[in-house]
């Protein structure tokens, strides 16, 4: 078994390598000498959960709310501009 200063050195080295994001999980888990599935559980345990780079597989949701009393002004501006291009 891995000491637990030793261990908590390499989380921290494989999360790193992570959040830089140019390391794949095989990639960072071989650098500091751990199993794959090891370097996973270190990321869904929330400390690589702002990785630059990771494999998700949900987007980030990326809409907005738009207030009621601006939806038919918003409606108009788009049928004018469709008809513009037409």
């Amino acid at each position: 078994m891995i000491p637990k200063t030793s261990r908590e050195k390499r989380k921290k080295t494989y999360l790193k390598l992570r959040n830089k994001g140019d390391k794949t999980q095989e990639e960072a888990s071989k650098a500091v000498g751990v199993d794959q599935t090891t370097g996973s559980r270190w990321e869904s345990e929330g400390n690589g959960s702002n990785m630059k780079n990771h494999n998700a597989s949900t987007p980030p949701d990326k809409r907005v709310t738009i207030h009621k009393k601006e939806k038919p002004e918003i409606y108009e501006r788009a049928k004018e501009e469709k008809i513009h291009h037409v």
